[in-house]
């Protein structure tokens, strides 16, 4: 074990390097930590990130995906209208020859089956515009998550600072010899 009172037994001058020698190895080790944490936070920064980075990419394939089946939805809705229009319209148009209307009367009958499918694809096209337009202001939302996070992340990281590392060893240096000067280390030899 490591005992105490023969380095007490020292010449002061001895005292006071053994003291600067510490003074020296305590501002190294502390220099060195702070550097190897600043490289960890940012391994840590830069990981969070490039997962932060592939879920918003995830979050925005899903809602293009979710746009996309939308669209397909209403295309093939839009296409049903369109089919039972026909049927209801060709019906009806049968029905009223065989009762005998023609002409004009006629011509308003299909009129008005035209004019109701074209009210329904409307409808299905404000339906899938406004929907569209949700999901694109999502998308812009959750960009704007996104790039809030990441800036969250990447915080500035505090770098340690060799200058000041050496300012402190400085100063411990001039304490210690002030120690020295004032006797703190044992009796000063006579000149």
């Amino acid at each position: 074990m490591f005992e105490i009172l023969p380095l007490l037994a020292c010449e002061p001058m001895t005292l006071m390097g053994a003291s600067l020698a510490i003074s020296a190895a305590s501002a190294a080790s502390g220099y060195v930590a702070q550097k190897n944490q600043a490289k960890a936070i940012e391994g840590q920064q830069r990981r969070m990130g490039k997962l932060m980075m592939e879920e918003s990419l995830l979050d925005q394939a899903d809602m293009r995906q979710r746009q996309s089946q939308m669209q397909e939805a209403t295309r093939r809705e839009q296409m049903d209208i369109a089919r039972r229009t026909d049927i209801s319209k060709s019906t009806a148009t049968l029905s009223a020859l065989e009762s005998g209307v023609g002409g004009a009367a006629l011509a308003q009958l299909q009129g008005e089956y035209l004019q109701r499918e074209a009210e329904l694809l409307y409808q299905t096209e404000q339906q899938q515009d406004s929907a569209s337009y949700q999901i694109d202001r999502d998308l812009e939302r959750m960009r704007l998550s996104s790039k809030a996070r990441m800036a969250s992340n990447y915080r500035p990281i505090n770098q340690p600072s060799a200058g000041a590392a050496a300012l402190q060893f400085g100063g411990e240096a001039l304490k210690a010899y002030g120690t020295y000067k004032a006797g703190g280390f044992g009796e000063l030899p006579k000149k």
